[in-house]
């Protein structure tokens, strides 16, 4: 991502996908990228795959969704801290 060459980063993380489609960490780099690219809804769509299919018990994971970086509103972060921060005790 330090390149900015977003459809390098793409295209190798849908190959990865497209290996294990239960990738968990590679859909999150893949919600990076698209958010990187200014596309915050599909980026929020593979986080949520995360959340709730492949990691649902990752706090790290609901760290990246409720983060500063721009997941979702402001207003709709407070849960996914709170499942982080129960996650992580």
């Amino acid at each position: 991502l330090g390149r900015r060459d977003y459809d390098q980063a793409r295209a190798a993380l849908n190959k990865a996908l497209g290996l294990n489609p239960n990738f968990a960490e590679a859909y999150a780099a893949r919600a990076q990228v698209l958010r990187c690219e200014g596309k915050p809804a599909e980026a929020l769509a593979d986080l949520n795959v995360v959340l709730e299919k492949l990691a649902p018990n990752d706090a790290d994971f609901f760290n990246d969704r409720g983060g500063p970086g721009g997941w979702c509103r402001c207003d709709d972060t407070a849960p996914d801290f709170s499942a982080a921060t129960a996650l992580a005790r």
